[in-house]
């Protein structure tokens, strides 16, 4: 493989994001290293509105962004093309695996691609990696920075967003805020049932002076309403957010809290990004848990019962009261913000 060499790239640098709030996230290291590379180049990021919102918090600066409303075959479409080509791209780096992105990205007149060697769209690119299905997706998008550069670095770091505005809560003080994000039945199997979350939630505010925090989409309110009448029912105090903040506004909802529940969603993905503690219940995802999973301390999983054959009733396997007793200690016991994962270097 020719070495891409970073000083004949001279105009803006495309980079075709994920779909998922996630895997966005997961991308950010990768994106460090392609600043690190360019420090002078303008980045200009393909993704939905949701994920250029999101990215608006990455902790690095001289970013475009082209936001784009669905992801497939309408995205190919002549007013993109032009969109991307008046910005005279130099080269690409395509985050996903899509033909369709291969295919625009030269319809769009740029000369350079990396990206991996699937959905036969090796021919257009000029450099097609072979993904490795073991990798953490964090370690999948930064080989496509470093690999074409002939592997300047060693290590990345882990993904961070960056707060406005925002107190982070006092945990000397007895009150505690807790930030809930079961998902809905649209999560499928894995959507934690709302009578579980309910006894588990109900168990951590009899032992902890707490406020809960249902996060969510719009078309999750039916599920979170039921949760909050629940709980309001049993006096327990909570307020229901869903469809009702931003994506930025989001990440600071999260990062004023002193812990997050969550299924593995990209919620769990923020909370460990603004550096606060998420209990996540994981059972079967859309992707492996070890190819998904945060790097970081922050995020302690709870796992459902592997034996089950049933996938749809799995992640109710997790106990709620083995939730509430692992909430009720780490809102005791709080990590310290610094304290990371070693690894040997």
């Amino acid at each position: 493989m020719k070495t891409l060499q970073t000083e004949q790239v001279k105009g803006p640098i495309l980079v075709v994001l994920p779909k998922f709030i996630g895997d966005a996230i997961n991308a950010i290291p990768a994106m460090k290293l392609l600043h690190t590379l360019y420090p002078n180049n303008k980045l200009v990021l393909l993704a939905s509105a949701a994920v250029c919102e999101l990215l608006t918090r990455a902790e690095f600066t001289n970013l475009d962004f082209v936001c784009v409303d669905s992801f497939g075959k309408s995205r190919v479409s002549i007013k993109l093309i032009n969109e991307l080509r008046k910005r005279k791209l130099s080269l690409a780096f395509l985050f996903r695996g899509s033909l369709g992105d291969a295919l625009l990205c030269k319809l769009a007149g740029i000369r350079t691609l990396i990206g991996y060697a699937q959905n036969g769209r090796s021919p257009l690119l000029s450099y097609a990696l072979r993904l490795n299905p073991n990798h953490h997706y964090i370690n999948r998008y930064c080989r496509l920075i470093n690999e074409p550069h002939n592997n300047p670095f060693a290590y990345f770091t882990h993904p961070t967003l960056r707060t406005d505005s925002y107190t982070r809560p006092d945990n000397s003080q007895n009150r505690k805020v807790i930030c809930v994000y079961m998902g809905s039945a649209n999560k499928g199997t894995r959507y934690y049932p709302s009578q579980s979350a309910h006894t588990a939630l109900s168990q951590i505010a009899r032992q902890t002076e707490c406020e809960f925090l249902l996060i969510g989409a719009e078309h999750e309110k039916a599920d979170n309403a039921q949760l909050c009448h629940a709980l309001k029912s049993s006096n327990i105090e909570v307020t229901d957010l869903s469809g009702k903040t931003n994506m930025t506004e989001l990440v600071d909802t999260i990062a004023q809290s002193n812990l997050m529940i969550s299924i593995d969603s990209g919620p769990m993905h923020i909370a460990c990004a603004v550096n606060v503690n998420c209990i996540a219940l994981v059972g079967i995802g859309t992707s492996p848990w070890s190819s998904v999973e945060p790097l970081t301390k922050r995020c302690i999983p709870l796992f459902a019962n592997p034996l089950m054959l049933d996938d749809s009733k799995k992640l109710a396997s997790i106990s709620p009261d083995k939730l509430a007793k692992l909430a009720i200690n780490l809102l005791k016991t709080q990590i310290d913000k610094d304290t990371e994962r070693e690894y040997s270097q």
